[in-house]
């Protein structure tokens, strides 16, 4: 997923900037006119972070009404608007967009203890900021809150691609954008013992994503993507220039070599040879 961590770091990137705005008013114009530009083409490469990144842009015009931040956000929309209405005439007849409330769960018990499970402590830290933001009215608090709990609400109401799990990449967003958000939360906390509950909320939430990332590893290490047959035919087929011979056609068209539809060999079934996928 190069391109979604792509994506999430030019979204702290913008955030930042327009925090500075959003506080100082004196960012440069050029600054501003290259993430305009950065947000406009990112639909050709990202579109969950086009749709995160222009949130980003709507909350921090609608929280400080200035100029400095219409202008580029409108050039940012006219420049992504062909390719979206590109990608919507292309993908619209594919059922791409539906209406599904709840997201991987098939019940509202269900679907509170998803959240529960999976955000664990994080859930009522980030209740908690945004209860402080939304009662003194932090500007700087709600410029990411605003477009992280839009995204929210729309990954549980709509599926964005054909598999429903795709929609994880829009929690990850609205997550990296929520961070920041929590800590400071956890810094305003001034009771006796705070600092100690604060390091301990952290090494909680550090163990838990270093189990998942070792989860990853683990089936990154144990899951055969080609077998050394396959390898071979690859190399065969490279040192032939690209000439496949009826063999070679069998043996991928094989049963043991053609995995269901959708399933990740099936995209990198054919990646033994640059030649094999030219042809």
């Amino acid at each position: 997923q190069k391109h979604l961590l792509l994506a999430a770091a030019f979204l702290v990137v913008l955030i930042v900037v327009l925090l500075q705005v959003l506080r100082t008013r004196q960012t440069p114009v050029r600054t501003l006119l290259l993430l305009s530009i950065a947000t406009g083409v990112l639909p050709l490469f990202h579109m969950h972070g086009f749709l995160a990144a222009g949130l980003v842009w709507l909350a921090a015009f609608l929280l400080t009404r200035s100029r400095r931040v219409f202008w580029p956000g409108a050039l940012a929309l006219v420049l992504a608007l062909p390719t979206i209405l590109w990608q919507a005439r292309l993908f619209g007849r594919q059922g791409f967009l539906s209406f599904a409330p709840g997201w991987m769960a098939d019940s509202i018990v269900g679907w509170v203890a998803l959240w529960v499970i999976n955000l664990g402590v994080f859930l009522p830290l980030v209740v908690m900021a945004a209860h402080r933001a939304i009662r003194e009215k932090e500007r700087s608090a709600l410029i990411v809150l605003l477009p992280a709990g839009t995204l929210f609400v729309l990954a549980n109401l709509i599926q964005f691609q054909p598999y429903r799990w795709d929609n994880f990449k829009l929690f990850f967003l609205a997550w990296v954008a929520l961070l920041p958000f929590v800590v400071a939360e956890m810094s305003h906390w001034r009771f006796v013992g705070a600092r100690v509950l604060t390091w301990g909320l952290v090494l909680v939430m550090s163990l838990t994503t270093l189990a998942d990332l070792a989860t990853h590893l683990q089936f990154r290490a144990t899951y055969a993507v080609s077998t050394s047959a396959d390898r071979a035919i690859g190399r065969r087929l490279d040192a032939d220039g690209g000439r496949v011979t009826a063999d070679d056609a069998l043996r991928r068209t094989a049963p043991q070599h053609t995995p269901p539809t959708g399933s990740p060999q099936m995209a990198t079934g054919l990646a033994g040879s640059s030649a094999l996928i030219a042809g």
